[in-house]
């Protein structure tokens, strides 16, 4: 399964909502030759996802809930994203608002927060990378991470599995030809 994106940049621009802004870009084939792999099982075979900040396939409701009780700016946590089967979601609290932030897997296994146009793309070995990348200051969140919201136990992870199962109702994705898609690799 692939995903198209533009060049990739953090984008700070809320989706409306009470609680939850989204960060975070797709386009259209039409814009763009591009092709990102999503990961489906490839990041829980090489064990990123035994991060104690994963919580696995949490509801967005459920994950505001957890950085609400932390209630620290800079509290974070990664979850499995609700509409893009096989990306995850990095979840940031700041004053009372949650911001979320697609990451990607390239085909490569490399990661990337899915981003919008304009500013320069990260990539990073593994999801322990990205977040320490992403403690820094000023590296393009709404705020840096600090506080890691923790899962209780490893046993609250879904079993991981190769079988991918994308159901036709799904339109993030397309049926194309192996032929339609480029090579993308980091600089």
């Amino acid at each position: 399964c692939l995903q198209q994106t533009r060049t990739l940049a953090v984008p700070l621009l809320p989706q409306r909502n009470r609680r939850s802004r989204r960060g975070g870009r797709r386009s259209d084939k039409e814009d763009t030759g591009e092709f990102w792999a999503l990961a489906t099982s490839a990041h829980k075979e090489m064990g990123d996802l035994t991060l104690p900040v994963y919580h696995g396939p949490i509801s967005r409701q459920r994950c505001e809930d957890l950085l609400s009780r932390k209630g620290k700016d800079g509290s974070y946590l990664i979850r499995d994203s609700e509409t893009i089967h096989g990306a995850l979601c990095l979840c940031v609290y700041k004053q009372k608002v949650v911001y979320t932030y697609r990451i990607l897997q390239s085909h490569t296994g490399q990661y990337t927060l899915q981003t919008s146009s304009g500013i320069e793309e990260r990539f990073f070995k593994t999801l322990q990378d990205l977040v320490k990348h992403y403690k820094k200051r000023n590296k393009g969140l709404a705020t840096h991470l600090r506080y890691s919201v923790k899962r209780k136990t490893l046993e609250e992870l879904p079993s991981v599995t190769n079988d991918v199962d994308i159901s036709e109702d799904t339109h993030d994705y397309e049926n194309v030809e192996s032929s339609d898609y480029v090579v993308v690799l980091p600089n």
